[in-house]
């Protein structure tokens, strides 16, 4: 089964380098990674871009034009992951100009060594929300999934 992975991007140039980019080309073949692009003002798009035109078929880039908010971005990464694909997880991080992008690569070791343990996780996420989500009731936290996963693995220590 594959996963969905949107990465959110803004203003954070400075910080897309060969570590992001090689981190991103060890993900699994199951995953379908797209990356949004928030209305970034500087060159962030164009670096993007270059990582799209290095990058498999698994990857996509989305640009929104106007930075609209968080949610509006994971909307409109989700529909176009939900429109190319036959996904039933989705999983996000924002990458926030103070977000490290040292722990991109490190989730996403955590991804590759940690594959099957994302639908689960997904489901339980789904099934311990309050309220009931339509659209987008299966998209989760990254960065949440690796506390999750951190948190097990100390309790089985």
């Amino acid at each position: 089964m594959k996963i969905g992975i949107l990465i959110i991007f803004f203003n954070n140039e400075k910080e897309i380098d060969n570590h992001l980019f090689n981190s991103l080309l060890r993900l699994p073949k199951l995953v379908r990674l797209s990356l949004v692009n928030n209305g970034s003002t500087d060159n962030t798009l164009e670096k993007l871009q270059e990582l799209e035109d290095s990058y498999n078929a698994d990857l996509s880039l989305i640009d929104i034009k106007k930075n609209k908010g968080t949610n509006a971005a994971l909307k409109a990464g989700a529909r176009y992951l939900l429109e190319k694909e036959d996904l039933k997880h989705i999983g996000y991080l924002n990458l926030e100009s103070a977000f490290n992008f040292k722990k991109v690569a490190e989730i996403m070791i955590l991804i590759k060594e940690n594959y099957d343990l994302i639908a689960p996780y997904s489901v339980e996420i789904n099934n311990n929300t309050p309220f009931q989500r339509s659209l987008f009731k299966n998209m989760f936290s990254m960065s949440d999934w690796v506390l999750d996963l951190q948190h097990k693995k100390l309790e089985n220590v």
